[in-house]
């Protein structure tokens, strides 16, 4: 299970139209990993990453720099 101990930053981007899971998920998460960060693609579905590669990778990229 998720545990509130896991001491590392953990980032979740989400699609809000994902269909297998919904986007509510992602605030599931963020209430049970204490060093996460979420990021909801207010136009993405399931596979954000497929769906819109350099949005993600921005955001990705954001994040990681965000840790220096």
């Amino acid at each position: 299970g998720l545990c509130k101990d896991l001491n590392m930053p953990v980032l979740v981007l989400w699609g809000r139209h994902d269909t297998l899971f919904p986007w509510e998920t992602a605030n599931f998460l963020k209430d049970r990993l204490p060093h996460s960060t979420v990021h909801i693609f207010q136009d993405l579905g399931h596979v954000p990453h497929l769906e819109n590669p350099f949005g993600f990778a921005g955001k990705l990229s954001e994040w990681v720099l965000s840790l220096e």
